[in-house]
């Protein structure tokens, strides 16, 4: 496959991933967003056989390509934000679950790890 052939497949791919976003449909999100990683790696091994500079009108596509994977990707991480704040509104944390601090096997009162110990 040629390099613009590729290119033209990630770009039309990249349009159907942003129209699954706005639609806020999560079935056709998932199969866009696979066939935008099949196109992605069909234009990585294209753009490998590649012999010689590419032309300017192909940088360009490649550049808004590039600043469209972007603005989704940021798309996303703020959507993704916004959905684990709703979550966390509807299903709150169990009481006494923590991340980080005591678990299982820990005391009240932790000690600090033995190799601190011999630092104070």
């Amino acid at each position: 496959m040629f390099p613009e052939q590729a290119l033209s497949a990630v770009e039309t791919q990249l349009e159907a991933v942003s129209a699954a976003l706005i639609a806020g449909d999560p079935v056709a999100l998932q199969g866009c967003t696979e066939q935008l990683r099949q196109g992605a790696i069909a234009l990585a091994q294209a753009m490998d056989g590649q012999s010689g500079p590419l032309g300017a009108g192909l940088q360009q596509r490649l550049a808004k390509v590039q600043s469209a994977l972007s603005a989704q990707r940021e798309g996303v991480l703020r959507l993704s934000a916004i959905t684990d704040r709703q979550v966390a509104v509807v299903l709150p944390p169990a009481p006494g679950a923590t991340t980080y601090g005591a678990g299982l096997g820990s005391s009240s009162g932790a000690a600090a790890a033995r190799i601190y110990r011999g630092a104070s």
